[in-house]
C-alpha cells in the first residue's frame, strides 16, 4: 500500500511512497510531479520538470529561482 507525506520544511512537496519502492514527488503549488527510486533521486527529477515547466510557460526569459 502506498503512503503519502507532505513536507512542509521543503517548500511544499508531497512524496508518495509506492509499492515498488519508487517515490513520486509533487509540488504542491504548481501541480508539477516527478518520480525516482528514492527521496533524492524524485526531488532531482522534481527540479528538472519544475526548470522545463517554468521555460514552457515564459520560454527565452531567464527566471530566478526562488
Amino acid at each position: 500500500m502506498a503512503g503519502t507525506t507532505r513536507d512542509k520544511g521543503n517548500g511544499g512537496v508531497e512524496f508518495v511512497y509506492e509499492d515498488n519502492r519508487r517515490v513520486t514527488t509533487t509540488d504542491i503549488e504548481t501541480g508539477v510531479a516527478s518520480v525516482g527510486d528514492d527521496r533524492a533521486e524524485a526531488l532531482r527529477m522534481l527540479a528538472d520538470a519544475l526548470d522545463t515547466h517554468t521555460y514552457v510557460r515564459f520560454p527565452g526569459i531567464a527566471l530566478e529561482r526562488r
